[in-house]
């Protein structure tokens, strides 16, 4: 078997691996977490509406069968393995009664509308630094450069986040800190209404943006420099 193929191979069965070992964690993290989700539910729906004892029993024995509680841990385990290929991940909890994908679809726009740009931002500002970098190795700039691309990229997202959020959100109050737009504000192509999105788009595309650059700029700063010492560059 040719190499190219053995490693194909490799790389499907780490993908699957990957896949069935992810899949296993979020199934058995909520089951291991302290509380019951149904009683939370319950005491929501309760809340706001005169329900008897009889009919929150009979609230919670149809919750435990329309998530499937109430089966033997395998067979749900089974159930919700198969449902991630089909698509159908059930009903969400916290949203109750929304459908679990209705959620991903709603907030699937707003991601990619924040994952893309900041990938692009960051592939050409830290190709461009790493390039500049390689040009110029073994001088003041390229040890900048990549000290401070590289200390920055092992910052976690997460935490990087939370520090501009801290710093510019809490304390200077330059920006929100959360939300896609103010409360309040009509959803539309008015100019109000880009400007206010873009104001709260702003520390989370930094942040993402910020924490990739290093691999970007590493890697290309390795292939200049490799390029610049190949036979054929005079």
């Amino acid at each position: 078997m040719r190499p190219v193929y053995k490693f194909l191979i490799m790389k499907v069965l780490f993908l699957v691996a990957t896949y069935f070992v992810a899949v296993t964690i979020i199934f058995i993290l909520p089951r291991i977490i302290p509380g019951n989700p149904l009683a939370s539910l319950l005491a929501q729906i309760s809340k706001y509406s005169q329900t008897s004892p009889e009919a929150i029993k009979g609230i919670y024995d149809t919750l435990m069968r329309e998530f499937n509680i109430e089966k033997p841990l395998w067979e749900q385990y089974i159930d919700f393995l198969a449902r991630t290929f089909t698509g159908d991940l059930g009903t969400s909890i916290t949203f109750y009664p929304r459908k679990v994908m209705s959620v991903i679809a709603s907030a699937l726009p707003w991601t990619l509308g924040l994952l893309v740009p900041a990938t692009l931002s960051s592939w050409i500002i830290g190709n461009v630094l790493g390039a500049l970098a390689g040009y110029k190795r073994d001088t003041l700039f390229e040890k900048a450069i990549i000290t401070s691309t590289f200390m920055i990229s092992q910052i976690p997202y997460y935490w990087f986040a939370m520090i501009l959020i801290f710093v510019f959100a809490a304390e200077l109050r330059l920006f929100p800190t959360g939300g896609a737009y103010s409360f309040g504000t009509i959803p539309g192509l008015s100019l109000n209404f880009i400007i206010d999105v873009l104001w709260h788009y702003a520390l989370p595309f930094l942040a993402l943006t910020t924490i990739s650059l290093g691999a970007w700029a590493s890697g290309m700063r390795v292939l200049i420099i490799y390029e610049l010492r190949s036979d054929y560059i005079l």
